[in-house]
């Protein structure tokens, strides 16, 4: 592949390792688009809950909350990395933090969307947060 590779790029290479099964390739690809993407918030966000899936997927869910909380701190005003750490932290046994999150969540005003949060969960094209 080329030398550079802009944040896009990798998140479409992302896409397509996915599509393939390869969760492997699919982290190393997004993590490039996350390393290209600090210009950006609104892909940073993305590209952050985008990993959280694929370390959802490989079953690693201290990675995956570590993703989701990068995901609250770049944009803390959006609901969806709270209920994605919310669901790492379930997948911890961690009870009262799981309750902490979805009450942070749903405390934040729902917002326009088209992330796709978890590959096998519901897509959130263009609907209003529910």
């Amino acid at each position: 592949g080329p030398e550079y590779v802009d944040d896009r790029y990798a998140y479409d290479q992302t896409n397509v390792s996915i599509v393939l099964g390869d969760l492997k390739a699919a982290d190393d690809h997004i993590c490039k688009a996350i390393a290209h993407s600090d210009h950006d918030p609104t892909s940073l966000y993305r590209y952050r809950l985008a990993r959280a899936s694929i370390q959802f997927q490989m079953g690693i869910a201290p990675k995956a909350l570590a993703e989701c909380l990068a995901a609250v701190g770049v944009m803390p005003e959006r609901q969806e990395a709270y209920f994605a750490a919310a669901e790492a932290y379930y997948m911890m046994g961690k009870w009262d933090a799981v309750i902490s999150y979805v009450e942070q969540g749903n405390a934040k005003t729902p917002q326009l969307t088209s992330l796709v949060v978890r590959q096998n969960g519901p897509a959130l094209c263009g609907q209003r947060d529910r």
